[in-house]
């Protein structure tokens, strides 16, 4: 830095412009985390993608400034289980989480990209990944996949609780569904408390109400 007269930022500056001149010339655009943006928002080229992980502000901030934006602030999947700041993530947190920010134009929104579920692996391994991504990735799916207007119309009371329960097609029957559905295939996804939906029984009990058997695997109740 001292032979070349460049202060940090400025060697950033040039780091990132290297990178996004590699990744024109095989024809891709860059995605990078919103301290880019943030700190060195001339660096980025115009088709690049901002991926958000601050907060709604810089999503918004992003858009604006008339880049691509996708949200991954509310949608990380580690958190909840070490019991880091702002305590555990439930799936109801997760499917409360809007990944549209309020108060941008219709042009503005088309530049949201949508939302990316993220789990850092540091204290993850083979042992417990199952756990830890399940059952609330299958929450987020179907949350950035529906409209608010969908979701709303089904899930009562809303924003989603703990007891988010609207007849046989209420979310919390559905997770049930899907939690079978991944230990028919052999994932281990987290228990799901529904004692107001259902007694608490077996893991198995839940299954036999709500899907076929298995036809690959003996069933012990």
């Amino acid at each position: 830095m001292a032979k070349h007269q460049v202060n940090l930022t400025q060697l950033y500056t040039m780091f990132e412009q290297k990178v996004h001149a590699i990744a024109r010339k095989h024809g891709r655009s860059v995605m990078a985390w919103d301290e880019v943006f943030s700190a060195s928002q001339a660096v980025l080229p115009a088709d690049a993608i901002v991926c958000v992980y601050r907060g709604v502000a810089t999503l918004k901030a992003a858009v604006k400034a008339g880049f691509r934006g996708v949200q991954t602030a509310g949608f990380y999947l580690n958190t909840g289980f070490d019991y880091s700041a702002g305590g555990e993530i439930q799936w109801y947190h997760v499917y409360g989480e809007d990944p549209m920010p309020e108060g941008l134009s219709e042009e503005e929104k088309a530049r949201v990209l949508g939302a990316e579920a993220c789990l850092w692996s540091e204290d993850i391994d083979e042992f417990n990944i199952d756990q830890r991504l399940w059952l609330r990735a299958a929450a987020f799916a179907e949350r950035v996949w529906s409209s608010n207007a969908t979701i709303a119309s089904r899930v009562q009371p809303w924003p989603p609780t703990a007891n988010s329960v609207m007849g046989p097609a209420d979310i919390v029957v559905r997770l049930i569904k899907q939690r079978c559905r991944l230990l028919q295939r052999g994932i281990r996804p987290e228990p799901l408390d529904v004692r107001d939906v259902m007694p608490r029984r077996s893991r198995w009990a839940q299954c036999e109400v709500t899907l076929p058997p298995s036809h690959d695997r003996k069933v012990e109740l």
